[in-house]
This record gives C-alpha cells, sequence and structure tokens, in this order.
C-alpha cells in the first residue's frame, strides 16, 4: 500500500475542491461583503468606486475539512484494497 501516493492525490483533488468552490463563490460577488465558502475559505470583497480589493483568508475550518477529507480518502482506500485482496 502506497500511502504518500494516495495522500498526494486526496490532496490535489481536495485542492482541486477548494479552488472551485472560491471560484464560483468568487464571481457570485455582487457588492461589498464577507463570504464563507463551503469548504472554509473567507472571501471579504470591498468594492468603491475606484478599486476592487479582494481578500483569501483561511480558518479552522479548512483544515477540520482537510482533514476529515483525507481521512474518508484513506477508509475507502483501505476498503478497496481489503476487497480487492480478497478476491
Amino acid at each position: 500500500m502506497n500511502y504518500a501516493k494516495h495522500l498526494g492525490y486526496a490532496s490535489t483533488v481536495w485542492f482541486a475542491l477548494l479552488v472551485g468552490d472560491t471560484l464560483y463563490e468568487l464571481f457570485q460577488i455582487n457588492s461589498s461583503e464577507s463570504v464563507h465558502t463551503l469548504l472554509g475559505l473567507k472571501l471579504t470583497v470591498l468594492m468603491t468606486k475606484h478599486s476592487l480589493t479582494t481578500h483569501f483568508m483561511l480558518n479552522w475550518r479548512v483544515a477540520i475539512i482537510y482533514i476529515l477529507f483525507v481521512s474518508i480518502w484513506f477508509i475507502g482506500y483501505f476498503f478497496y484494497n481489503l476487497k480487492k485482496s480478497k478476491k
């Protein structure tokens, strides 16, 4: 079992989901506001007449969701290998 390889796969999939979720929420903002994405990233947008400022902030939810995602990935990988070795 190659756990390092699957940690890389899980991290890549989670990062792709984080970027997709962030882009989706970013393009939904129409005025100055603060938004929390599904995966825990906080977006703060300040729109003025002359500028558009966007802040991306990580919080504790991002780390917890990442740990849960990787844990679920490894549980699925474990059961897949268990089922595969029984055949």
